[in-house]
């Protein structure tokens, strides 16, 4: 659950695919537990929709993070590479092309640097 919620950065209590195989855990103790030992937070959420409460990694408000640099970057071209299938756009349902990526990304005004 630790890993889950690290991944995550926050992560809603409510029931949803973001719990996978840990849906189990959720309804239990074990969030509950790790949030008094200190090695998760629970914070209150508010977003248009939507107000619960999620969990966070321990001491996630005082992390610093390097400063944006403006670019975006995304995963799926390496995911043909290193894992060797091809990746599908969710949206789509359409196979990854990177030609078409580097395009849309120019329409943008969003390069890419190797």
């Amino acid at each position: 659950m630790l890993d889950r919620v690290e991944a995550a950065g926050l992560l809603p209590r409510v029931s949803g695919p973001h719990w996978s195989n840990l849906s189990t855990a959720r309804t239990g103790h074990l969030p509950s537990s790790l949030v008094a030992l200190g090695l998760l937070e629970e914070v209150e959420v508010e977003v248009v929709g939507r107000r619960g409460h999620d969990l966070a990694p321990a001491g996630f408000r005082e992390r610093r993070y390097l400063d944006d640099d403006g670019r975006m970057r995304s995963l799926a071209p390496l995911v043909s590479q290193v894992l060797g299938f091809d990746y599908v756009w969710r949206e789509t349902g359409q196979p990854f092309d990177e030609g078409a990526f580097r395009e849309a990304l120019l329409r943008h005004e969003v390069g890419l640097r190797r």
